[in-house]
């Protein structure tokens, strides 16, 4: 599994530092500041790499394609666990927090996909 530390861009990596160690200090809502600082870096240099949630009205895709590009899928933003994103009329995403205390799970779930998303984006 991934590390910050595994990040050459000095930005994400103490950010990403310093997620990690307010996680492991129980600052759940310290994590989560950190990842949507992050995550917002991230679409301004990477827009490619953000995806919009899925419209509830779209189609499924076949179970097979899901089976095979589920491990290497790119997810968007987990709205569910307190941060919003929406849109602007550019196609810009906008994280809002929704409330101001998180559980460890849903902490824990930003960091790791904040984590993820800036390995694929150092990546390339």
């Amino acid at each position: 599994m991934a590390k910050p530390t595994d990040l050459i861009d000095p930005f994400f990596q103490t950010t990403l530092v310093e997620a990690e160690q307010a996680l492991d200090k129980g600052d759940y809502l310290g994590t989560v500041r950190r990842c949507v600082e992050v995550y917002s870096r991230l679409a301004e240099q990477r827009p490619d790499l953000i995806l919009r949630p899925p419209n509830p009205l779209m189609p499924l895709p076949p179970a097979r394609a899901v089976r095979e590009g589920r491990r290497n899928a790119l997810l968007p933003w987990p709205v569910r666990l307190g941060v919003g994103i929406r849109f602007d009329e550019h196609g810009k995403p906008h994280l809002t927090f929704e409330k101001e205390e998180f559980s460890l799970s849903e902490a824990a779930s930003y960091f790791e996909y904040t984590l993820d998303i800036a390995i694929r984006a150092q990546r390339g």
